[in-house]
């Protein structure tokens, strides 16, 4: 302990420093040859690697001095990326401003139907989160052969009760599913369309017989693809603005897609950072993600009870048809929008605007006209002639540079970072390090 003591703060500290570069340098080369240290004997032996560090003579055996800059720019890096990595996927969240939703996603009882748990994520995730965030009563019914585990994990990732899940337990998907509606009848119901690889019930001829049993029952449902719509869409993560599902190449199994019925989803399921789009990240693997998770949700209303259901809602649109939400508008400061509304939302509109310097007026068409300087920001609002709907968005012009060298840092980080940490013991430390300090940060 006297030489400890004689050594100071200083020589300690770097001991420690020194024992811990060592200790992840041992831990990243043995996972590079394919035989990951365990992890109990690997933090032992850091620790007698500090104390032997710490008790050698404080002359001798030092390092040479470019050694201990190697090493020390070496821990810079790595710290420094973290830093970074960390700053840009907070601040990659969307700013949540869209409430205007009331009328669309408040006071129903939802059904999401999907044969197995996580899918409904890749159905209708965002929609969900704004189903709830509006006070909708929705469950989950698993048509394949989910376990009740399973089921109840996937509702309580959405913060619903395990109860709130259902399976078949043991009756087939069409048995089963008759029964909840009959007893549950809820009025919207989103469930996966037919598609090849995926065993789907028949919801229109399911629905026809309970007419007849339940003449007054009438749900909307609203049919979308599991896979074909998310995987063949654009990998727009990283991009100015996230971008709306795409039409795929695939056939849609006779669902026509001018026929289309889009919905627009919570805004804090969005991020332009992919760690930040939670439980769809967290569900989905590192290689489909980026494809399966996008702004919008595509989906197709089923018989006659659609006109009679028919959701009414107004949502602004860019030139590409993109769904509009926490907006890098033209860095040009210029841009063109239009509105899309669907229902009795199809009516005359106002806008007003919050922020110096902005503007925006709706010309002929409906087409919104926005101007937002550089280094400027601004809320815009649409407002209908009844003022019973309404859309709120933040748009921002922080210039080019910005965005393009941020999207990129990150991507490069989340790669180093993806490569080196999950098979390692340094690395699930850092990251439960990480997590442990993100729920500790103040929310942006």
């Amino acid at each position: 302990m006297k030489k400890i003591r004689r050594k100071g703060f200083g020589g300690v500290l770097g001991a420690l420093v020194l024992a811990a570069e060592l200790a992840v340098l041992a831990d990243w080369l043995a996972v590079g040859f394919g035989r990951p240290l365990p992890r109990v004997p690997w933090l032992i032996g850091a620790g007698l690697l500090f104390l032997l560090l710490a008790l050698l003579p404080v002359k001798r055996h030092k390092l040479p001095d470019t050694a201990r800059h190697i090493l020390l720019l070496y821990l810079l890096v790595l710290l420094g990326s973290q830093g970074i990595l960390l700053y840009l996927q907070r601040s990659g969240g969307y700013t949540v401003l869209d409430q205007g939703k009331g009328t669309l996603c408040a006071g129903h009882s939802v059904l999401v139907t999907v044969p197995e748990p996580g899918e409904e994520t890749v159905l209708a995730g965002g929609v969900i989160e704004q189903y709830l965030r509006y006070g909708s009563d929705v469950s989950f019914f698993y048509t394949g052969d989910a376990s009740e585990d399973a089921a109840r994990a996937a509702a309580v990732s959405y913060g619903l009760p395990p109860e709130s899940a259902h399976i078949r337990d043991g009756e087939t998907g069409e048995e089963a599913l008759r029964a909840f509606l009959t007893e549950r009848q809820p009025d919207v119901v989103l469930a996966a369309a037919p598609e090849s690889g995926i065993e789907s019930p028949d919801l229109e001829t399911l629905l026809d017989e309970l007419r007849k049993e339940m003449p007054d029952y009438r749900p909307l449902v609203l049919r979308s693809f599991l896979r074909a719509l998310g995987t063949e869409a654009p990998a727009d993560f990283y991009e100015a603005n996230i971008l709306s599902t795409q039409k795929p190449t695939r056939s849609l199994k006779g669902l026509n897609w001018e026929d289309r019925l889009r919905l627009p989803v919570d805004a804090a399921t969005l991020s332009r950072s992919l760690p930040k789009t939670g439980a769809a990240f967290a569900w989905l693997t590192a290689d489909t993600t980026e494809r399966a998770v996008n702004g919008d949700r595509v989906f197709w209303p089923l018989g006659s009870a659609a006109a009679e259901n028919e959701p009414a809602f107004v949502k602004i649109q860019n030139e590409q048809g993109d769904f509009v939400y926490d907006y890098y508008i033209d860095p040009l400061g210029r841009e063109s929008f239009t509105l899309y509304t669907v229902g009795d939302a199809d009516q005359p509109y106002s806008v007003s605007v919050q922020g110096d310097k902005c503007s925006a007026r709706i010309g002929q068409e409906r087409t919104l006209t926005i101007i937002c300087p550089k280094n400027q920001r601004c809320i815009v609002t649409v407002t209908s002639g009844d003022g019973k709907y309404w859309d709120t968005i933040l748009i921002s012009n922080p210039g080019r540079f910005y965005r393009v060298t941020g999207q990129r840092l990150e991507q490069e980080f989340r790669h180093f970072w993806e490569e080196i940490l999950p098979p390692s013991n340094s690395g699930q430390l850092v990251m439960q390090g990480w997590a442990w300090l993100q729920t500790k940060l103040p929310v942006k």
